[in-house]
């Protein structure tokens, strides 16, 4: 009996550090609340990442946030009150906010774009000179000047400025089916789909800055295709198309550059093989001194 007294409480003590950390909510402002994923250890960093604005967010609980919190990231997620682009004044109060949270354990912060939050990363970028407090930049799903045609927003403009269940858009439909039925897991139907500017958009800063950046695209993704990312690309001195070179790396998820399949949007988050065909080496790169 003893035996196995001692046998339950060290399963007790190791579901402990395996289990996920509850959501906590830390801070509300005027515009956007901040969502808490804590480790139980000192954490190598902090991931600071903006909502993705129209998916839920547990879509990002399946494997991309354990992920972090394995490795020994805290996750804090910026989640917007109106669904919409922010500007850069709105994202410099979210760092400051940020930076002067006491609760959080770690001043090392990731900056974190997710889908179409990665627009309000990119745009920021791209109107700030000079900035601080920020370790790496991390886009995953991104697409950034949607003027480049292909993208399903630039060939349908119905889809903007919508709730998801008021669009009848055939294209739109057949994603929609083929998220449920890889995945069984439906769109909210209340997500709101903002305005995608289709203007083409002037490279300004965002070619300039020093920051480490990694940008992550699905070959297949009609959301965030790899060539709304070409005026970036183009006017990043130190980046190339699927090379590692200093401080950028771009990746295109496809079976070309030896992933297992060819990616689509959701892919890069419910695939259930995706944290050792994408995440592993994400982490690699984050780690690396630059």
């Amino acid at each position: 009996m003893k035996i196995k007294f001692y046998k339950i409480f060290i399963l007790i003590i190791l579901l402990s550090f395996c289990s996920t950390p509850i959501i906590k909510q830390e801070r509300n402002s005027s515009f956007y609340r901040i969502e808490h994923y804590k480790t139980k250890r000192t954490p190598k960093g902090i991931l600071l990442q903006f909502d993705p604005i129209s998916f839920s967010i547990d879509t990002l609980e399946k494997h991309w946030i354990p992920f972090w919190l394995k490795e020994n990231y805290e996750v804090v997620q910026i989640i917007q009150n109106e669904k919409r682009f922010l500007s850069s004044q709105e994202v410099d109060v979210i760092l400051k906010d940020i930076q002067e949270n006491n609760s959080l354990s770690s001043k090392k912060i990731i900056l974190t774009g997710i889908s179409l939050g990665g627009i309000t990363i990119l745009d920021y970028l791209n109107e700030k000179e000079n900035i601080e407090g920020i370790s790496r930049v991390v886009v995953i799903g991104t697409g950034w000047d949607y003027a480049y045609s292909g993208n399903l927003f630039y060939e349908n403009h119905d889809l903007l400025n919508k709730k998801i269940k008021d669009i009848k858009n055939f294209k739109f439909l057949s994603y929609k089916k083929y998220l449920e039925e890889n995945y069984n897991k439906p769109f909210i139907e209340d997500f709101f789909i903002p305005n995608v500017s289709i203007e083409k958009k002037k490279v300004k800063y965002l070619g300039n800055h020093r920051l480490p950046m990694l940008i992550v695209v699905g070959k297949i993704d009609p959301f965030s295709p790899e060539d709304s990312m070409i005026p970036f690309i183009k006017n990043y001195q130190q980046c190339s198309f699927k090379t590692l070179l200093n401080r950028c790396y771009y990746i295109e998820a496809s079976r070309a550059n030896f992933f297992d399949k060819d990616y689509n949007h959701f892919d890069l988050f419910l695939y259930d093989d995706v944290v050792d065909d994408l995440y592993q080496d994400m982490n690699e790169w984050i780690r690396k001194e630059f």
